[in-house]
């Protein structure tokens, strides 16, 4: 009988370690886990708060080449309508008047007398609408012209954040 106690008190004792150690085992490999997820998550996030950088730098990007005030967009319109094949004086000063800081004054006011031929020309050849845009071509390229100025002047600098690289990424796998 005392063999028959022995034996079962040596079955409870590996059952008992068997247990711990399975119990033990479970455990780490679930923080293990846990961990891993973990840093997954971050490196997750890491990676979507640098795709945002990186989209925000090219927004910025595009607005620093884009930025064009509305009176240098209407002043191109303008242009447009009162460029014609048959004034290449005029023609000649409007093309300069797009490029900012090539006309002289000399040219512009040179340009407004030929704007105002334009404007009281009363041949037929020119619309309603020509006419209405050789009066206001002055206005607004005065306006543009400060305008184009003060864009000028701004310093717009882009920033680069160049983020670590997640330690996910150096660890062994």
């Amino acid at each position: 009988m005392n063999e028959l106690i022995k034996q079962t008190l040596a079955n409870l004792g590996l059952m008992a370690i068997g247990g711990v150690s399975s119990f033990l085992a479970a455990k780490y490999w679930f923080w293990k886990s846990f961990e891993t997820h973990e840093q997954s998550q971050r490196d997750l996030d890491l990676y979507k708060l640098t795709s945002k950088v990186y989209e925000l730098e090219k927004q910025l990007a595009l607005v620093g080449a884009q930025v064009l005030p509305i009176s240098a967009a209407y002043q191109a319109v303008l242009v447009k309508e009162l460029t014609h094949f048959h004034t290449p004086e005029m023609d000649a000063l409007l093309d300069k008047l797009l490029q900012f800081h090539v006309i002289t004054d000399e040219e512009m006011n040179r340009l407004k007398v030929l704007l105002i031929e334009r404007e009281n020309s009363i041949n037929g050849e020119i619309t309603e609408e020509e006419r209405d845009a050789a009066r206001i071509l002055p206005i607004v390229a005065k306006r543009a012209k400060l305008a184009m100025s003060i864009v000028n002047d701004l310093k717009l600098q882009v920033l680069t954040v160049v983020p670590e690289p997640p330690l996910s990424s150096f660890r062994k796998k």
